[in-house]
């Protein structure tokens, strides 16, 4: 098919800079190979206000989230749109370059386009089943633990090694970010 239908698309504009920044974020954690087909996608998701990036191979989950234009989140109120893009073309999404700050973001159930000036690119969405990642983030807190930062770093780095990563297809080992306060 040389041409996508987009009629009834919810179209937005973006800014271009965050957009990109966005996908580049969350690509790390994309899969590309051929064995976790419901995985291999990134979901772009427009909810409550709010866009966000997902990607998960598996072992690591990577969200990008930003609020949309207050003018643009109010003609998008109560609306929740979902596109799963293919890894080849956030590659391509994540490397477009234009003189122009905003972009036109239009979605519909089986197409998206992003508009930068008087360059259009489009493309067929993915039509798989995307996991809920929702339902394995924490919505609350027990409580709070107090620990020595020194003993608990040490602990961390003796567990690496029960983590088995030759399994998840991730040549890349965990990663592990922490920031600890003073006593």
């Amino acid at each position: 098919r040389t041409k996508l239908s987009l009629n009834g698309a919810v179209i937005f504009p973006f800014k271009l800079s965050c957009f990109k920044e966005m996908l580049s974020a969350v690509a790390p954690t994309m899969l590309f190979d051929d064995g976790h087909v419901s995985l291999r996608a990134l979901s772009l998701l427009v909810k409550d206000g709010s866009l966000s990036c997902t990607t998960v191979d598996g072992l690591r989950l990577s969200i990008a989230k930003t609020k949309i234009d207050p003018d643009t989140a109010l003609q998008l109120q109560g609306l929740t749109v979902q596109a799963l893009i293919p890894p080849r073309v956030v590659s391509i999404l994540s490397n477009l370059s234009a003189e122009a700050e905003t972009c036109m973001i239009a979605i519909t159930k089986d197409a998206m386009s992003v508009t930068i000036g008087s360059l259009k690119f489009q493309t067929n969405l993915m039509d798989i089943n995307y996991p809920d990642v929702n339902k394995v983030l924490p919505t609350s807190t027990v409580g709070t633990v107090i620990v020595n930062s020194a003993e608990f770093k040490g602990l961390l780095e003796r567990s690496k090694i029960a983590l088995d990563v030759s399994s998840g297809g991730s040549k890349l080992p965990p990663r592990l970010d922490m920031t600890f306060k003073a006593d």
